[in-house]
């Protein structure tokens, strides 16, 4: 389930002086910059959206496919046809031309910088799974030696942790991590599609954006799909507290990381195909024939809080958070992340959940595979024990479960008595 946002949060369409597809969009130190086709490079100024450059690197009109930013977000760097690299150096207001075609015959698809402006470290990857890295002392490049982690397919995006450890995803749904021993694979087996879009949040968590619809959010070695209501992602960002997808159809969808609230879907004022996003002040993503549309700087819409439990006013009404959150969409780590607040709750259904858990019922069927402490988060042993739940329930919970009832059916009669 999704709501929309607020008026005041909605995407409007933005006036530009030109009309040729854009690729990729990056946030700078001074606002978005954007890169697409002939090698044309534009940014938001003051006074609304300008060329910056006409004809990319080395003035060869090559498309220009990615575009990222140095930590400091005074470098633009781009990438795309033909072996064309350009960065676009904010405090000198000038283009720099890196194209570099030497071993390498294929146009780059990807760009990813790490590290401040004259100390930043780049990596460009193309249309046959291979990535260059180089470093830039000043404006000198240190060019290494190109590799080719996977089997030769497309990498679609790049992205790096805030330790510089650098990601890359293709178009076999596999992710690769840049290690002491160089590239491997560490991921995703549940993949089924191909990959478009990666990026890494504050808490080192990676999220990657597939072209079936799912976001897949790696912690440690655990990777989780996140299911989004859309046909197929673009493109995926954090940015102060939540996650945003561009969906195809012109939708974003939003949540906060912590995935305590549902997706709000965010309509795009637009027909022409969105490609790209960049979120902070403002939201922008790009598309085709030079559109670009943005969503005004804002707070979310705060969240209703709960009625206060005594004895403590700070207490969390779990009861409530899983039947506006997790009924029916039931995903296991976060319905575990929510449970496990349970200690700031005196609610009585958590309590005869815990008691249910020592019933002789046998293992969850909500959980399969849960070990003792997924058990003690949600102590459910399926219809069986939901009817020794309600039975206990009182005026707390008045609902009767069939013992041939879905467990998640019999766990949302439940809450819904609640």
């Amino acid at each position: 389930m999704t709501h929309e946002t607020p008026s005041e949060q909605s995407w409007k369409s933005v006036a530009t002086p030109f009309a040729v597809d854009l690729f990729a969009v990056a946030q700078s130190a001074e606002g978005p910059v954007a890169a697409g086709g002939s090698g044309t490079v534009v940014a938001e100024r003051t006074d609304g959206w300008e060329t910056v450059l006409e004809d990319g690197p080395g003035a060869k009109n090559r498309t220009l496919r990615s575009a990222d930013v140095t930590d400091d977000g005074t470098r633009v760097w781009f990438a795309g046809a033909s072996g064309a690299i350009g960065m676009y150096d904010l405090d000198r207001q000038r283009t720099y031309d890196y194209s570099y075609s030497k071993d390498i015959s294929a146009s780059w698809s990807a760009v990813d910088v790490s590290g401040p402006a004259g100390e930043e470290s780049v990596l460009v990857a193309n249309g046959s799974g291979t990535i260059l890295p180089f470093d830039v002392d000043g404006l000198s490049p240190r060019y290494g030696g190109p590799v080719t982690p996977g089997s030769g397919a497309e990498i679609t995006a790049l992205a790096h942790a805030a330790d510089g450890v650098g990601y890359a995803v293709d178009t076999t749904g596999t992710v690769y991590e840049a290690g002491a021993g160089g590239w491997e694979a560490v991921g995703i087996e549940q993949a089924a599609s191909t990959l478009r879009d990666v990026t890494v949040g504050p808490d080192g968590r990676l999220y990657v954006a597939s072209a079936d619809g799912v976001l897949y959010r790696r912690d440690g070695a655990t990777w989780t799909a996140v299911e989004v209501p859309a046909s197929g992602l673009r493109a995926v960002d954090v940015h102060d507290g939540h996650v945003a997808v561009l969906a195809v159809g012109n939708v974003v969808y939003r949540r906060p990381l912590d995935g305590r609230d549902r997706w709000r879907k965010e309509s795009t004022p637009t027909g022409n195909d969105l490609l790209s996003l960049a979120l902070d002040g403002p939201d922008v993503a790009v598309g085709k024939s030079g559109t670009v549309v943005e969503r005004p700087a804002a707070s979310p819409p705060p969240e209703e809080s709960p009625a206060p439990t005594e004895p403590s006013e700070s207490r969390i009404d779990v009861c409530e958070l899983l039947v506006s959150e997790l009924v029916g969409r039931l995903e296991r780590e976060e319905l575990t992340a929510l449970l496990r607040r349970r200690e700031a709750c005196d609610g009585s259904v958590v309590e005869q959940l815990n008691a249910a858990s020592e019933t002789e019922s046998g293992p969850t069927e909500l959980l399969a595979g849960a070990d003792g402490s997924n058990l003690l988060v949600l102590p459910v042993a399926g219809a069986d024990a939901l009817s020794v739940v309600a039975a206990r329930g009182g005026d707390a919970c008045a609902c009767e479960c069939d013992r041939s009832e879905r467990p998640c059916a019999a766990l949302e009669r439940l809450l819904d008595g609640c």
